[in-house]
């Protein structure tokens, strides 16, 4: 695979394309790519992007707001109604419950920054499980 007999096709938009890659998943088709080293530039100046974006944001963030960052946007929640607030807090009371019962872990309610490699998160209600559960059934 590549090297001097590599196919070569220009795509609809212009760009030159290996017919081996089209319509492969996942990244095996990565390193036999033309454009490997745009493609490892591009992707480069993207995360630079939102790790600026991401910065910017725990800059700016706030108690008094609901923001998460998202796929690199930053999202923010208008005020919740009295019914969502209420079916939180219920929510949260029966979890809580159940957690505590099952000493699995604690249970967080609002304002609780969830951080991904990617995303932050202010979840309504969230588990903080000890260990990672086989399930999470609620009996009877």
């Amino acid at each position: 695979m590549g090297g001097v007999g590599m196919s070569r096709v220009w795509n609809a938009a212009g760009k030159m394309s290996n017919p081996e890659c089209e319509g492969r998943r996942g990244l095996s088709w990565l390193p036999v790519a033309p454009d490997l080293p745009e493609l490892i530039g591009e992707a480069q100046r993207a995360l630079g992007r939102k790790k600026r974006l991401r910065e910017k944001f725990y800059a700016d963030i706030t108690q008094e707001h609901k923001w998460e960052f998202i796929q690199g946007e930053v999202i923010m929640h208008s005020p919740a109604l009295n019914r969502h607030l209420l079916a939180s807090q219920r929510l949260y009371d029966l979890l809580s419950a159940y957690v505590r019962v099952h000493q699995i872990g604690a249970v967080r309610h609002e304002k609780a920054m969830t951080n991904f490699p990617r995303n932050d998160y202010e979840p309504d209600v969230m588990i903080s499980a000890r260990r990672k559960p086989r399930s999470l059934i609620l009996t009877r």
